[in-house]
């Protein structure tokens, strides 16, 4: 269910033109269909996918060189700069969560203790499950579907944060890049599929982020046979402060190797973890020459897909 598109080129949304008369050139395909395993298949071959829209990019003619970019979950080691996101973040989960006592609850005698230090020594999937809390800080992952409160955090994002035309940012602009998708699930309830499968299955997702009950960050995922893949993440400028988006990828990080340990429950420690299985997060395209997106690199250790060889 495809309908090629063929070569196409425009501005660059990386470097927006300011290379020269080079611009960026891709060849796509619009899919109305399309298997999850064929998904995972194509972006191990350097496709990526912007609604039901997947383009590859052509490096010889480009302005920006694109290369896939994932990270082996399973042998992840936080830096000290990670480090330093997940601190401040568990710093503001402490104070919020002495504040005030859910609603309706009694008013405790004094505030609550705070939480135990975090453990450096265990995985991430243990670092970020230690973090969250039910009162002030929780994820709700949901299959992609237009939501009111998503879209107003969306048009708030890419005006505040790229400069876009207001007018622009409509709902159906949207729901046709994070909404739209031509994953067909794969539920996992479905006899077809083996016991210790992701529970929600396969398919594309919002990871929505609260705070206070309040929504201040969704990431837009696909879940496929051997990875999780980020497909966008847009968060609420009033929080920029703690870092959202690089504390959304250390959680996801932490939540694919919680996949992955699903998958195989008796699998040795998670740092000398090996075999099939959702054990690789994907990051989109790392660019070098562009600063907003080289950070991908810091999580370690990271492959790059050579585009000649097709070879990670």
């Amino acid at each position: 269910d495809i309908r090629i598109t063929g070569p196409s080129h425009g501005k660059c949304g990386y470097c927006h033109g300011s290379r020269g008369s080079r611009s960026s050139h891709t060849f796509g395909f619009l899919a109305t269909r399309l298997s999850v395993t064929g998904y995972q298949q194509l972006i191990d071959r350097g496709w990526r996918r912007s609604g039901r829209y997947l383009y590859h990019p052509h490096p010889a003619t480009s302005c920006c060189k694109l290369y896939t970019i994932r990270l082996n979950v399973t042998q992840y080691q936080l830096t000290h700069g990670q480090r330093k996101v997940l601190k401040r973040a568990h710093r503001w989960t402490d104070a919020r969560r002495t504040l005030r006592p859910p609603e309706g609850a009694a008013r405790p005698a004094r505030p609550s203790a705070a939480s135990p230090p975090l453990d450096w020594t265990r995985p991430m999937c243990a670092i970020s499950a230690q973090m969250e809390d039910p009162r002030v800080w929780r994820t709700e992952l949901v299959p992609t579907a237009f939501a009111e409160d998503a879209y107003a955090l969306y048009r708030s994002y890419q005006i505040g944060v790229h400069g876009d035309d207001p007018d622009r940012i409509t709902r159906e602009q949207y729901r046709q890049f994070l909404v739209d998708s031509p994953l067909v699930p794969l539920e996992a309830s479905r006899a077809a599929l083996p016991a210790r499968h992701p529970e929600h299955g396969y398919g594309s997702f919002h990871l929505r982020y609260y705070l206070n009950g309040q929504l201040v960050a969704v990431s837009v995922l696909d879940i496929l046979p051997r990875s999780v893949s980020s497909v966008y993440f847009f968060y609420d400028l009033a929080h920029k402060h703690l870092g959202l988006g690089h504390y959304s990828a250390l959680h996801e990080i932490g939540w694919t190797q919680r996949l992955y340990q699903r998958r195989y429950p008796h699998a040795p420690p998670i740092t000398s973890l090996t075999g099939f299985g959702i054990r690789y997060y994907y990051l989109g395209y790392y660019i070098h020459d562009c600063a907003k997106m080289r950070y991908k690199g810091s999580y370690q250790p990271s492959e790059l897909l050579c585009p000649v060889t097709q070879t990670w």
